[in-house]
Parts: structure tokens; sequence; C-alpha cells
């Protein structure tokens, strides 16, 4: 199992062969601000096996910073290595370096060998949260009943 390695751009992790959330590649705004932040490399061939994707987060409901991890993947080929446990303890340290009291993220609720292997870091399940998410015809709708206003406002 190799040790994380630091950051890495979004775009050099596409072109190392990698497919990372095929919109985020037509996204420009999105792949000139998001890093990979931490890769797992096999020790063997020296190629990446796997990556995780943070972001810092604020939480309005408790007044904390945090951290988001978006995503965790490891290759199937190279699960049960310990690479998945390694990206995370590498990120685990930074959480406390920068004083982030939580470290979140979201499971498929049908993932069980993840939730399992989150289970054994020891992790708590917030059962009473949902997750909520408008897109396609809702989005535009919602959209259309903006205010003028606010279709003038800046591209953040």
């Amino acid at each position: 199992m190799a040790v994380p390695r630091g950051a890495l751009p979004l775009q050099s992790a596409c072109l190392h062969g990698w497919t990372l959330l095929g919109a985020v590649t037509h996204d420009h705004w999105t792949i000139r601000a998001a890093t990979v932040n931490d890769i797992a490399e096999d020790d063997d061939t020296g190629g990446i096996v796997g990556y995780a994707l943070w972001f810092p987060r604020f939480s309005t409901w408790t007044g904390i910073r945090g951290m988001h991890l978006e995503n965790l993947y490891v290759r199937p080929h190279a699960r049960g290595a310990g690479h998945g446990k390694a990206l995370l303890a590498a990120l685990a340290p930074i959480c406390q370096q920068n004083g982030y009291e939580r470290f979140e993220w979201w499971v498929l609720s049908w993932n069980e060998p993840a939730i399992d292997f989150y289970k054994s870091l020891g992790t708590e399940f917030l059962e009473e949260w949902t997750v909520c998410r408008l897109s396609g015809e809702p989005l535009a709708a919602l959209a259309a009943r903006a205010p003028a206003l606010v279709d003038q406002s800046p591209a953040l």
C-alpha cells in the first residue's frame, strides 16, 4: 500500500487516464478550481490507484468549519489493500491543522462495502439529515421564477 502523495490538479488527473466526474471536465470554472487533493499510488507500478477530492466547508447550523469529502475512490483491483484508509488518514491531520472540527461525506445507502468500511473507522451516520437536490426541469422552473436582479448577478 502506498502513502498518498500531495495535491494534483484535476486537469492533470484527467490527463493521467482518470475520468473524474465526467461533467466536471466540461465545466471550466470547476476544472480550474478543483484539486484532487490526495492520490494513492501503487507501490509496484507507480500508477494512480485512488484519490480523495475534498474542500473546506462551513456549517451555519453550528458555526464551525469542516472538511467535505466529495469523492473517495480506489480502483477495484486495488481495493482491500489499505489505500482508502491511507487516503482518509492523510486528510485527518489536515482537519486538525486547519481547525476543522468535522470531516463529512455522503455514501450511497446501497453501498454496503463502503458503509462497513466507514463504520470500521468509527464514522457517525446522520440519519436525521436528507440530501436534497434540484436539477433538470425543476431547477429551470425555479430559476425562471427568480427576480430579474438575480439574473444579472455575476457567476461564482
